[in-house]
């Protein structure tokens, strides 16, 4: 089979990252090719080195047409050093292991593989606006035109800085293809490129709940808790999810992030990516600030409440949440503080409805991606 890499985030041990790259690297294998996940990250590898090189070189261009950036580039770089969370030993092994098992990993250079027919770049926020440039491997520039194409690909912000906006054109020009998880993506396009982009839903969505069903391990047995999954500090929000649990009989449990803040009687576990998907399934509620976190509830027809994530850097980020309960008429998910929503039953009818026709047109727009990159098309 002719192959496809898949460039995107598949090392920084986080749930949702491996499971939409496992979901899109699936989804490539049933349209007919052999996915490989590039393992930009190893550099041991020559040429990861070489595209290294690259990324940091069209950053240090940044800073010299744009030296008032230095200052804000350095404070953000430090609060996100401050942001990193260090997990357990044990539960790194639990997502290495994951990856080992589940990923190809490409054998040969591939930026110069003549086998490879496409790269996609996708999902997550592989085009975000971080300080202080674009992110060459991310814009997929170490390959040809008729070769780029990007599904789901998430800017993770609603405007463009100015510094980016002629980057930004070379870089979306440059596509053969390109798919955006959100509908202000859209816009971002629209508005920075002479090409047209497509709404796609996120690779986990991309799937049935039947796939995710048939994927998870079935070890876990169905138990009356409420799951807690949050990638930032969720302090001001413990009293309302304790007093919800308590009111209906539920443990609370704290998938551990780094984040949690469990008192006595609560349980913090380190799934597997695989048991992550028991969890979220056998519980009885689901309480997080996690895109993925709140689209694994709608998958498995969770009762859930998704809170403000605390963003460090970015705030604009959140609009990829809103944006999707918009999309399925799920926006009482939302927390506010009056807690009015939490004991609505939700209705899964009319978001499926709109998810399984969004499905269908994402596997064309990848079929025909796909099709267009292996005729040489641009």
């Amino acid at each position: 089979m002719q192959k496809v890499g898949i460039v995107t985030y598949y090392s920084i041990y986080n749930y949702g990252s491996v499971m939409q790259a496992y979901a899109l690297s699936e989804t490539i294998k049933s349209l007919g090719y052999q996915p490989v996940l590039i393992d930009h990250a190893n550099l041991k590898k020559t040429w990861n080195k070489r595209i290294r090189v690259r990324v940091l070189f069209s950053r240090l261009s940044q800073l010299i047409f744009h030296p008032s950036l230095l200052q804000s580039t350095i404070k953000i770089k430090k609060t996100g050093k401050t942001d990193i969370v260090i997990r357990s030993l044990s539960q790194d092994k639990k997502f290495d292991a994951f990856l080992a098992e589940y990923f190809d990993y490409p054998e040969s250079d591939y930026t110069k593989d003549k086998d490879y027919i496409a790269f996609v770049a996708g999902s997550d926020q592989v085009w975000q606006f971080s300080l202080p440039g674009l992110h060459y491997l991310f814009f997929l520039r170490f390959c040809e035109k008729s070769k780029r194409i990007s599904y789901a690909a998430s800017f993770g912000a609603t405007t463009v800085p100015k510094y980016n906006e002629k980057i930004l054109r070379e870089y979306l020009d440059g596509f053969a293809s390109i798919s955006v998880r959100e509908n202000v993506g859209i816009e971002i396009v629209q508005n920075n490129s002479s090409n047209i982009a497509t709404h796609v839903l996120d690779p986990v969505l991309l799937v049935e709940k039947s796939f995710w069903k048939q994927f998870s391990t079935g070890i876990i047995t169905p138990s009356q808790y409420l799951i807690a999954y949050f990638l930032s500090n969720p302090a001001s929000y413990v009293d309302s999810i304790r007093e919800y649990a308590k009111a209906n009989g539920l443990k609370v449990i704290w998938i551990s992030t780094g984040h949690e803040t469990p008192i006595e009687n609560e349980d913090v576990i380190e799934p597997s990516p695989r048991e992550f998907l028991d969890y979220i399934d056998m519980s009885n509620f689901v309480c997080t600030d996690s895109l993925h976190g709140t689209e694994f509830a709608i998958v498995f027809h969770k009762q859930f409440i998704t809170f403000p994530r605390k963003y460090k850097i970015v705030p604009e980020q959140h609009s990829r949440i809103t944006s999707l309960l918009r999309m399925t008429k799920l926006e009482s998910r939302l927390f506010d503080d009056n807690n009015a929503n939490w004991d609505n039953t939700i209705d899964y009818d009319y978001s499926e409805s709109v998810l399984e026709e969004l499905r269908g047109k994402s596997i064309d727009f990848l079929r025909n991606s796909l099709l267009m990159a292996m005729n040489g098309e641009t």
